[in-house]
């Protein structure tokens, strides 16, 4: 081994007093130094230990009291609309609803960076809560950044791609030396977490925090793949759906949700993701590897350990699903060979379907194939469902519904006032939100 080795060359190092001790000290740290651990890294040191309860709090008589209770490792934190805290910017928690379940019941999978962030969308929060407890499923909560070196960190393909160009200018224009391209997953499990001390805060009305700073490279988009890893190594998970924040169902459609979605974890497919958009020519397949992000379910097997874990290892900047398609072609039996990287990131989201404007001497026909041609040349256990967000169909828990406005209004509370996305402020429906959710 490795280590036997390190203690033979100290001993033959002997004769020489000096180099003795330097080898000496060397296989003292090599032999001090952790075993390598299985988990993606550094989100190793994430918190699982936590639960949380919550209190809506939403009455329209403005006499609520909002509330989230953790329970965490070192402490308990009660917050309420008002409350930040620094806790979340040194460790990433992973907080269940129900840390006790012994049944592998369906997680539903939600993440937020920050507390006023997650306050700012609470309303969407407690609707899914109410969701996973109404369909006898388990809730889970990312709260935290993504680690540091996560954050900061590319590897070789993004760095070589053109989403990498631009991070590199964007470094040299803040200036830092350059973007960090050596990342591996070797390097990074050898990695600290210091500097834990950055923050990213909330940046104002419709906005997320999910770009981070000019500090960091990747966004917190990527910290769902960080979540999702951490839960499929979890012996009591076997299914794992996951849902952008910002997303709801209606009262009347929860147990269809619930009931299309059950089908699912019944089926032959490990990893199941929602089609980009809608294929613009009804008659050429929709591309197997072209998916959207914001909503996935994934069953606990080796496979989609490896996808999550290289969706998260291929991170690029500040959208996933760059990092997400090129994950799905290189697990895929087609002839590839890192072609979607030449591109950016909206050019690479249209170029499957616009294949005559993208150079043909690297578009590799493989690319513009669907679902089945893949499946025919051999298992793959991934299946894009149809895009349904929001019509009220689909196994995808096609029922929930994207906000997708930057609109907010002030709910009353007995704790002040509460600022929230307000879906109802472009869409009539009777501008009321509590009952539309």
């Amino acid at each position: 081994s490795n280590r036997s080795s390190a203690v033979l060359a100290a001993v033959r190092a002997a004769m020489r007093p000096r180099a003795a001790w330097q080898h000496v000290a060397k296989v003292a740290l090599l032999l001090l130094q952790p075993p390598v651990r299985a988990v993606v890294p550094t989100i190793a040191g994430t918190d699982t230990n936590c639960t949380f309860s919550l209190r809506h709090g939403l009455k329209k008589d403005g006499t609520g009291t909002p509330m989230l209770r953790l329970v965490y490792s070192e402490g308990v934190l009660e917050a309420q609309p008002t409350s930040d805290s620094e806790l979340f910017t040194q460790r990433p928690r992973l907080c269940w609803l129900d840390r006790d379940q012994t049944s592998t019941k369906p997680m539903l999978l939600m993440v937020a960076n920050s507390l006023p962030y997650l306050w700012h969308e609470w309303p969407y929060f407690v609707n899914k809560v109410a969701f996973a407890r109404k369909s006898n499923w388990n809730a889970v909560l990312w709260l935290g950044e993504l680690p540091k070196d996560i954050a900061t960190t590319v590897g070789p393909w993004c760095c070589a791609s053109a989403v990498g160009a631009k991070l590199k200018l964007l470094a040299k224009n803040f200036g830092r030396k350059k973007v960090n391209c050596s990342a591996s997953f070797a390097a990074e499990q050898l990695a600290t977490r210091q500097a834990a001390s950055r923050r990213l805060t909330y940046k104002g009305v419709g906005r997320s925090s999910y770009a981070g700073s000019e500090h960091e490279v990747n966004s917190n988009h990527h910290a769902k793949m960080a979540a999702a890893s951490l839960l499929l190594r979890n012996s009591r998970v076997r299914d794992v759906f996951y849902m952008d924040l910002d997303s709801y169902v209606r009262p009347e459609d929860v147990k269809k949700a619930a009931s299309s979605a059950s089908g699912m974890t019944q089926g032959s497919y490990d990893v199941v993701l929602n089609e980009a958009h809608s294929a613009r020519h009804p008659t050429r397949p929709h591309p197997f590897w072209l998916a959207g992000g914001m909503r996935w379910y994934l069953r606990a097997t080796p496979f989609s350990i490896k996808f999550v874990d290289g969706w998260l290892r291929h991170r690029c900047g500040f959208k996933d699903q760059y990092a997400l398609w090129h994950t799905l072609l290189t697990l895929a039996d087609v002839a590839y060979d890192g072609e979607i990287g030449r591109l950016p990131y909206n050019q690479a989201k249209y170029a499957a379907l616009k294949p005559t404007e993208i150079p043909r001497k690297w578009m590799s026909r493989d690319l513009l194939v669907g679902e089945a041609a893949v499946r025919a040349k051999g298992a793959w256990p991934v299946h894009l469902e149809p895009e349904s967000f929001g019509n009220r169909h689909g196994n995808l828990l096609g029922e929930f519904e994207h906000v997708s406005t930057s609109c907010t209004s002030k709910l009353a509370t007995a704790r002040g006032p509460l600022e929230v996305v307000d879906l109802t402020c472009k869409v009539d429906m009777g501008k009321d939100l509590l009952n539309v959710l």
